[in-house]
């Protein structure tokens, strides 16, 4: 090998060796500083307190998870509803018109588009770590939530270090991607999803307001100050993400076992748990693969129920609701007509 192509052979090497190492450090310094840092305290009062909206842009992927992370640490309500997109509609008279939690004097809704159980983990975190730690978490659950990181855009990766904490709290075995502490960092779409938050925090900080300065109309979804979703549009559509995780079941066991030693430590901080579920649209139910996984994970939701004396809210069978197909926007999502007469139901 000549001098000029070893040159160029080492050069290529050290190149791409500099390149993954700015990476990583760029996305292990966000995942530990920069998200954390931000001084949300005072915004999550301003918004509660003067009853701020903001339109719901779903294009956003760190919109949610700010304002949503930002409730579990700031705010004063007594229940909480832990969710995914199914679930982000719900609110505090949905759930009190079944009297299903009249035991609560308020409630906030934490559900993420695209929620995992990392996902959950990282909310309960900032739920058990505030002063006044809440007194009741509906842990609203689809079949996914039994899969680790199914989310295509992995937004829950932002916050990882918090995810191996509440593990170190909640003393968990150490059953998560023993080998993915260096991986997780070295991840384009990471980066991609990183600097988009840093060049658009400020206007997602800054996107509260008064109900009456938006245009509030038919079509404008958007989040109160409880973490509701208001205004979603119900028309009939087809989501190419509508099922995802149905097919994937890596580490399923290990990611139901999580689940439970999750449930089981924070039963020990005296937090009560409920479980609540939603039905599918009744096609659903006709693919083999998909009515497979959903009776898996029915098997497993009523094994934690008899195991723990768990109260479940819904169903996951759209009959047992008087559920028809025009009841669903798309294959997971429940109009609110079905959501109320869920509701109705003890599982």
């Amino acid at each position: 090998m000549s001098k000029q192509y070893k040159f160029f052979f080492y050069y290529s090497i050290f190149s791409i060796i500099f390149i993954l190492s700015l990476l990583i450090s760029f996305n292990y310094y966000f995942s530990k500083k920069v998200f954390l840092d931000l001084k949300i305290k005072d915004h999550i009062l301003k918004i509660r307190n003067n009853k701020l909206i903001s339109p719901a842009n779903i294009g956003d992927l760190y919109f949610d998870r700010y304002f949503k992370i930002g409730l579990a640490q700031y705010s004063t309500s007594e229940c909480y509803l832990v969710g995914s997109s199914q679930h982000t509609v719900i609110n505090y008279e949905y759930l009190r018109s079944g009297k299903k939690i009249n035991d609560c004097k308020n409630l906030d809704n934490l559900s993420l588009q695209t929620a995992t159980l990392e996902d959950y983990a990282i909310l309960s975190y900032f739920l058990i770590k505030k002063e006044q730690k809440p007194k009741k978490i509906i842990f609203a659950l689809e079949s996914p939530i039994f899969l680790f990181n199914f989310d295509p855009s992995s937004r829950w990766k932002v916050l990882d270090t918090i995810f191996y904490e509440f593990i170190k709290i909640a003393k968990i075995e150490y059953i998560y991607f023993r080998d993915y502490n260096f991986n997780t960092y070295l991840d384009f779409n990471l980066l991609k999803n990183n600097l988009y938050f840093i060049f658009e925090k400020n206007l997602l900080i800054n996107s509260f307001d008064k109900k009456d300065n938006f245009k509030l109309t038919e079509n404008l979804a958007y989040y109160d100050s409880y973490g509701v979703l208001n205004n979603r549009k119900e028309e009939k559509r087809e989501n190419v993400y509508d099922m995802v995780g149905f097919t994937d079941n890596y580490e399923y066991d290990k990611a139901t076992f999580f689940f439970e030693k999750m449930l089981v430590y924070l039963n020990s901080l005296d937090i009560e748990i409920e479980l609540l579920l939603l039905p599918y649209r009744p096609d659903v139910y006709d693919n083999s693969t998909w009515a497979s996984d959903i009776k898996k994970f029915d098997k497993q939701i009523q094994y934690l129920k008899k195991k723990y004396n768990l109260k479940i809210l819904g169903t996951l069978y759209p009959e047992q609701a008087d559920c028809v197909t025009d009841d669903f926007i798309d294959k997971s999502h429940p109009k609110i007509n079905c959501i109320l007469k869920s509701l109705n139901i003890d599982y």
